[in-house]
């Protein structure tokens, strides 16, 4: 016994014996937190600084009648940009499942075409807040628009 308390002893001054140390127990730990507050900020719902009308926000950015306007039809053509851009994605994604048979591309061209469909939702969305000249729309109220 004493020869492997003194074997043990010398091999723990090179070597760390310690199996939490060995299996990163300490940065799991972190980077489990980590994501987990990140999780956290993401899913939940930011209060507004400040709480003001539509016309109270024009006024105090300056922004005019016609300004509106040109910004409502450039998010018009941004969301016909995106929704033609998914449109052909998921053609391009179902040429590469039928034809080619690869399963991997169809999943990254998918993912694309919901990334294309995101972003056409998001100007959609900020259209409907200026046509509708409200702050702070919910997604049950563009839904019911």
């Amino acid at each position: 016994m004493g020869v492997l308390k003194s074997t043990g002893k010398i091999l723990g001054v090179f070597v760390n014996i310690r199996a939490d140390q060995w299996f990163g127990f300490s940065d799991h730990k972190r980077n489990t937190k980590y994501i987990t507050t990140r999780a956290k900020e993401l899913f939940s719902v930011e209060q507004a600084n400040r709480t003001e009308e539509f016309e109270e926000a024009m006024r105090r950015l300056n922004i005019s009648d016609e300004q509106l306007q040109s910004t409502d039809r450039y998010y018009s053509k941004l969301v016909y940009l995106f929704v033609t851009m998914a449109t052909i994605l998921l053609a391009y994604a179902f040429y590469q499942i039928f034809i080619y048979k690869s399963l991997l591309s169809t999943i990254m061209v998918f993912s694309l075409s919901l990334y294309s469909l995101v972003f056409a939702f998001r100007y959609h969305f900020w259209r409907f807040q200026l046509r509708s000249r409200k702050l702070g729309c919910s997604f049950r109220d563009w839904l019911n628009s």
